[in-house]
């Protein structure tokens, strides 16, 4: 619930000088109010762009461009060609919240010192049900997770928890949008991380220049927008995330294969 005079909010506002980008929004100070806008179409006349409402910014943030409905809202695939006049901070705070939810909040306790970052050990020791799963993943396949779903190519945010064998994100890597504990998405892709891992190991006889033409076709996939894979759909072989964990696995077969070879 939005109340008046969060301190939170007049931070946050008092940090926009003439604009700020705030993940993939762009926050103009116009008048005793704001403009937002996606940050692609910084430069682009007013009426160049559709106009919203601050309401109807929940509809803006559910749908990817193509169409494709976004399960992770600090995901960097917000649609551009909108514009929001805003009339001051407690509007400002509501269309924050539909775009990016708890980011405003999470900042400010991060900048006051006051942000409890998660430790991956610790909470996914306490889940229960399905999620169980995930506190039993090894070391390597905990940095292997992190490192295919917290890229900043499927995630803005700004890791503050900790895991083991990834130490926390640079703020020039991301955004100023903070993340403090795994998510919901981290830890079914988790879940999917071990569930492949107890199928069994099936290590086919590749040579270096197999493993160097595996890479560059996982390279080309990633670089492909082709895809009609839906991005938390993790039973697919074509998943980003899943092709980057792939990707992962394989350069370090090639570093380990350069360094037999010296």
């Amino acid at each position: 619930m939005v109340t008046a005079g969060n301190p939170a909010i007049q931070a946050f506002a008092r940090s926009i000088d003439a604009e700020l980008q705030f993940a993939q929004i762009l926050i103009s100070r116009e008048g005793a109010g704001f403009e937002l806008r996606h940050v692609g179409d910084l430069g682009r006349r007013a009426e160049e762009l559709d106009g919203v409402l601050e309401g109807e910014l929940t509809e803006v943030a559910k749908f990817t461009g193509a169409g494709e409905y976004r399960p992770l809202k600090s995901a960097p695939d917000l649609r551009s060609g909108w514009r929001c006049e805003i009339r001051g901070e407690e509007e400002l705070e509501r269309a924050l919240e539909r775009l990016y939810p708890g980011a405003v909040a999470d900042w400010f306790a991060s900048r006051e010192g006051r942000a409890e970052a998660a430790d991956y050990r610790e909470f996914t020791g306490r889940q229960t049900g399905m999620y169980r799963l995930t506190a039993k993943l090894e070391e390597g396949e905990v940095a292997d997770t992190v490192a295919a779903v917290c890229d900043a190519r499927s995630c803005l945010k700004r890791r503050l928890w900790t895991a083991p064998g990834s130490g926390p994100d640079e703020e020039c890597e991301k955004s100023m949008i903070v993340c403090l504990e795994p998510c919901a998405l981290l830890l079914e892709f988790a879940r999917t991380v071990k569930r492949m891992e107890q199928e069994g190991d099936c290590r086919p006889q590749l040579t270096r220049g197999d493993l160097q033409t595996v890479r560059a076709s996982l390279e080309r996939s990633l670089r492909s927008s082709e895809t009609t894979v839906r991005s938390a759909d993790f039973s697919s072989p074509e998943n980003s995330r899943r092709v980057r964990l792939a990707l992962r696995r394989i350069e370090r077969a090639l570093e380990k294969a350069e360094e037999e070879g010296d």
